[in-house]
């Protein structure tokens, strides 16, 4: 399973409770890498 989260920068008087809220395209965006699961371990 791969996963590649990018982030979106708040600015002050946006609402942080609620991830669901979808910020603006103008937002500064971070790249935040590349998270790989291979295999589970019992």
């Amino acid at each position: 399973m791969r996963w590649h989260p990018v982030l979106t920068v708040a600015r002050p008087g946006d609402a942080t409770n609620d991830a669901t809220q979808a910020r603006p395209d103008v937002r500064p965006h971070i790249d935040a890498g590349m998270l790989v699961i291979e295999r589970e371990t019992p």
